[in-house]
């Protein structure tokens, strides 16, 4: 009689939240008394024998799951959500095959975003992290990617690196993304605490050979780090190239074009960016 009356109240608990009831019976969710989450959600795993991991999705107490919201996970795949975490409307989570997403406590996750761990890679927000609207964050291959606490990625940001593959990804303390900027996960990407782009900001990290008669889009492509320093400023539609590194306190004026790695407070600008201007009022 009693295993009656749990599988009664195990029963209620299923609808009163929304999930559907094959997730619970295959143990592959793992939800705290006090999450919220909206009926229309759907959460996703592989329901095969070797599947046998418990807690491949977790949601801790005081989240909020919004509307349209799917999470997914591959075999081994694990999503965790942290306390007090509120995510809006219509994204997709998905941590395939070996990955991991970890999104910390008192993150905010706004509407239409795409997050995605694919083959072995791990996407980890500390605390306080905002992801605005409409953002893509994608990471492949061994690549690890980790957006520090109080970091800020803004509307229709696009963080990827290629199927194959890519480098590393940090975002520091209290660093942004501004809006409309697009970052190549080629090769890997460093930007300090206290740092900030403008809108309509371009970084890449890889190029293609150029040598020969060859067809250059057929030639080998070669990918090298780019980094931002500790309070630097990267302007308004301006790019950094594979190697490029502006370093602490520097300024890369709108619109220029870095190539190369910059003295500490200094400001540059043009096509490629050049020294224009010393911040401590000194040449050295």
């Amino acid at each position: 009689m009693n295993t009656f009356f749990k599988i009664v109240a195990l029963l209620r608990s299923i609808f009163k939240l929304g999930i559907k009831f094959p997730n619970f019976i295959n143990r592959g969710v793992d939800l705290d008394k006090k999450v919220k989450i909206d009926r229309s959600c759907k959460i996703n795993y592989p329901v095969e024998k070797k599947f046998n991991k418990i807690g491949a999705v977790t949601l801790q107490a005081g989240s909020i799951l919004g509307a349209e919201n799917q999470i997914e996970t591959g075999r081994n795949g694990i999503i965790n959500i942290g306390k007090n975490v509120t995510i809006g409307k219509n994204n997709l989570f998905i941590a395939n095959d070996n990955s991991k997403i970890t999104i910390g406590a008192n993150t905010t996750i706004g509407d239409n975003n795409i997050i995605s761990a694919q083959s072995k890679s791990i996407i980890e927000f500390k605390n306080s992290v905002k992801i605005k609207n409409n953002c893509k964050i994608k990471a492949a291959g061994d690549s690890k990617y980790l957006l520090q606490d109080n970091s800020e990625v803004l509307e229709n940001s696009r963080i990827i690196s290629p199927t194959s593959g890519g480098g590393d990804f940090t975002l520091g303390n209290s660093s942004i993304v501004h809006m409309n900027n697009f970052l190549d996960l080629s090769g890997s990407i460093t930007i300090k605490d206290n740092a900030r782009t403008s809108r309509d900001v371009k970084i890449h990290t890889h190029i293609h050979g150029i040598k020969g008669k060859e067809l250059i889009w057929n030639q080998p492509i070669e990918t090298k780090s780019v980094s931002i320093g500790h309070g630097a400023w990267v302007g308004t539609g301006a790019q950094l190239l594979p190697g490029a590194e502006l370093n602490t306190g520097s300024i890369l004026g709108a619109g220029g074009i870095l190539t190369c790695q910059t003295k500490k407070y200094r400001v540059y600008g043009g096509i490629p960016a050049k020294q224009i201007k010393n911040r401590l009022g000194f040449v050295s």
